[in-house]
C-alpha cells in the first residue's frame, strides 16, 4: 500500500512557511534551560587542539554556524563553557561541531517524560488525517534558547562562542516523540500546521 516511507527518502515541502522562521528556526518559544539548586559551575579556559588538517574546515563551519544564527560569539567572561570536539564527515568532508556538553547535562533540571507506548500514540491519533513530515535536518538547531539560556551553553573555540539553538533534548511541545521519531497530526492542514 506504501503507506510508509523513510524519512531520508521524503521530500519535505514548506507549504507552512509560517511554522518557520529565519535560517529553518522554528516559531515557537526559545527554550529555558533550568539548572538545578545544587548546580557545580563548569568551565574549561583552554580550547582542544583541533588537528591542522581540519583547522580550516573548523573555522569554516563555525562562519556558517554563526552566519545562520545557530551560534554568536562570545566576548565576555561566561561561568559556563564546555570544549569543543570537531569531527570530518566523511560523507561530505566538512567539519561538524560537536559540544560536550556532558557538566551541563549533569547540572540541568530533567522533566519527568514517560516514553508512550505505540497503544498510546495511536488513540491520540483519532480523527486525524493530516501528517505532516517536519524537515529535521539539522534537528535542534532549529529551536530558538532563551538568552538567559545561551550563556550556559558557551564552548571554547577559536573563535569562543555560544549556541543561540537547542544542541539537545526537545521537550513539552505538542508533538508524539517515540524514541528518535517524532508524529505531527491533525484533523486539518491548519491543525497540524499549529502543532
Amino acid at each position: 500500500m506504501n503507506l510508509a516511507r523513510r524519512v531520508d527518502e521524503t521530500v519535505c515541502d514548506r507549504r507552512h512557511p509560517q511554522a518557520y522562521g529565519e535560517h529553518g528556526t522554528l516559531k515557537t518559544e526559545p527554550v529555558r534551560i533550568l539548572l538545578k539548586d545544587n548546580a557545580q559551575l563548569y568551565a574549561v579556559y583552554t580550547a582542544r587542539c583541533v588537528p591542522l588538517p581540519m583547522l580550516q574546515k573548523v573555522k569554516e563551519e563555525l562562519q556558517r554556524m554563526e552566519g545562520n544564527g545557530i551560534i554568536e560569539r562570545v566576548t565576555q567572561p561566561t561561568d559556563w563553557c564546555a570544549p569543543m570536539v570537531p569531527v570530518l564527515k566523511k560523507s561530505t568532508g566538512r567539519a561538524h561541531i560537536c559540544v560536550d556538553l556532558k557538566r551541563l547535562n549533569e547540572a540541568v533540571k530533567r522533566e519527568q517524560y514517560i516514553l508512550p507506548t505505540t497503544d498510546a500514540i495511536t488513540a491520540k491519533l483519532s480523527g486525524a488525517t493530516v501528517f505532516p513530515s517536519p524537515d529535521a535536518a539539522s534537528g535542534f538547531f532549529q529551536i530558538p534558547l532563551h538568552p538567559e539560556s545561551c550563556k550556559l551553553t558557551t564552548f571554547i573555540t577559536p573563535l569562543s562562542t555560544n549556541l543561540k539553538r537547542l544542541p539537545f533534548g526537545i521537550t513539552g511541545y505538542r508533538v508524539e516523540v517515540f524514541m528518535d521519531d517524532i508524529l505531527v497530526y491533525g484533523a486539518t492542514e491548519e491543525s497540524a500546521a499549529v502543532r
